[in-house]
């Protein structure tokens, strides 16, 4: 669950241009369509804060989030996760940002969210990438995947008010749900190298099950999943390594191809990964390929 929503304001709700005039002072910003609407649905269900590191055009961000109605916080980038981490618990927010300096936040939150033309760090680092670019429908964009992984029946709730109530949010973004399920497979695969157990509690839901034929295990909790990684990767000194990923939005699953390497031999494995609509890993079903 989520009880926050922190928003950048340059390059997530306008293009991230400014514009001067010939006296050298910012005179304009461009700010997109449906963002104002989009947070109207989910602003009664969480705290909404837009924060914002220029100075000098901090008056025309100003003007726009006060006419959404909402408050503005100048807050420079390098102390933005210092600002954010003392006024709200970080396992219940979400951020969305796009700068170089945005990828510890976005890491460091429940959810982390980048727009699609967004600095590669905040990429790497985000949780979900939206298919539209900053100040273009990307807000508008974030809120709907909010509401359809947080808020499911506000989200169903909305779509039956356009008369669309047996679409789903795959359906009206396929290439962001293909690419979050892929890059949250992928965090996956490179949590278990590393043993980065924040990574994989943000992953891996409590319930998650495996059976790794691989292994003949059979696991019904994340703890114990998390305990068999351990052993796999320091006791038995097995790496992992990602051939090809394909993504069944259908079953909102990806099916890896790797190698998994240890000092006595190297084997085949599929990995197949299914995930609840929250996007956590709730399944994990390890068979070796036969040769």
């Amino acid at each position: 669950m989520i009880s926050t929503l922190v928003l950048d304001v340059d390059g997530v709700l306008t293009d991230g241009n400014f514009l001067y005039n010939q006296s050298g002072n910012k005179s304009h910003k461009r700010f997109g369509p449906d963002d104002a609407d989009a947070l109207k649905l989910i602003s009664p269900y969480v705290s909404i804060v837009f924060v914002s590191a220029d100075l000098r055009g901090f008056p025309i961000s100003q003007s726009r989030i006060n006419d959404f109605g909402f408050e503005l916080h100048h807050v420079p980038s390098t102390e933005r996760l210092h600002w954010i981490s003392s006024r709200y618990d970080l396992s219940t927010t979400c951020y969305f940002g796009d700068g170089i300096h945005d990828g510890i936040i976005l890491s460091s939150c429940s959810i982390g969210i980048a727009a699609s033309d967004s600095s590669p760090l905040a990429k790497y680092s985000a949780d979900y990438i939206t298919t539209s670019s900053g100040g273009n429908r990307a807000v508008a964009e974030a809120v709907l995947f909010l509401l359809s992984r947080y808020f499911p029946d506000q989200f169903s709730s909305y779509l039956s008010r356009q008369g669309l109530q047996h679409l789903t949010f795959e359906d009206l973004y396929p290439k962001s749900s293909v690419d979050l399920l892929r890059s949250r497979s992928l965090s996956y695969i490179t949590a278990f190298n590393t043993l980065d157990n924040n990574l994989l509690i943000k992953l891996l839901h409590p319930d998650c099950s495996l059976s790794d034929k691989t292994n003949n295990v059979h696991l019904h909790s994340r703890d114990d999943i998390m305990t068999f990684s351990l052993k796999l990767v320091r006791e038995m000194s097995i790496r992992v390594s990602v051939h090809t990923i394909a993504t069944d939005l259908s079953s909102r699953s990806c099916i890896i191809l790797l190698s998994a390497i240890s000092p006595s031999q190297s084997i085949k494995v599929i990995d197949i990964l299914c995930f609840n609509p929250q996007h956590q890993i709730v399944n994990i079903l390890a068979s070796p390929v036969s040769l």
